[in-house]
């Protein structure tokens, strides 16, 4: 099976593909390891410096599946209407966290914290690495 690495801190994938054949020990070794110069010790640290508003990384992986899997649909497909394309997103959003076993559920959330200003994907300080290129 041939694959990218991908950076087990920041998710940042490299360019080069690479083949462990039916060796999956050696293919676990290697993905495991870190090898970009992102300046995070783990995926947690590299999340709160990014200042999504999320803790849990596994939301960089679900993600990055979503939108290349959504973009790419969307452009091969024609929708008849909006629901269509409403039923088509929250499909392929459930698909994207159950790709990585995981599952979006909504829950209420008592806090007066509801509301947050969305600065358009700009962080509110200077990250140390932007995880997601130039």
């Amino acid at each position: 099976m041939s694959m990218n690495r991908v950076c087990p801190n920041c998710f940042r994938k490299e360019n080069l593909r690479y083949n462990f054949g039916n060796n999956i020990e050696a293919e676990k070794k290697f993905h495991s390891e870190k090898w970009c110069e992102c300046g995070y010790n783990s995926p947690k640290e590299m999340m709160l410096d990014q200042d999504m508003g999320f803790t849990d990384p596994d939301w960089i992986r679900i993600a990055k599946y979503f939108i290349e899997n959504y973009h790419a649909t969307l452009a091969t497909h024609q929708f008849n209407s909006k629901d269509e394309v409403v039923r088509f997103f929250l499909k392929m959003l459930k698909y994207s966290a159950n790709n990585i076993y995981k599952e979006i559920v909504l829950v209420n959330n008592d806090k007066n914290n509801h509301w947050e200003n969305i600065n358009y994907g700009k962080p509110k300080t200077k990250p140390k690495s932007n995880i997601f290129g130039d």
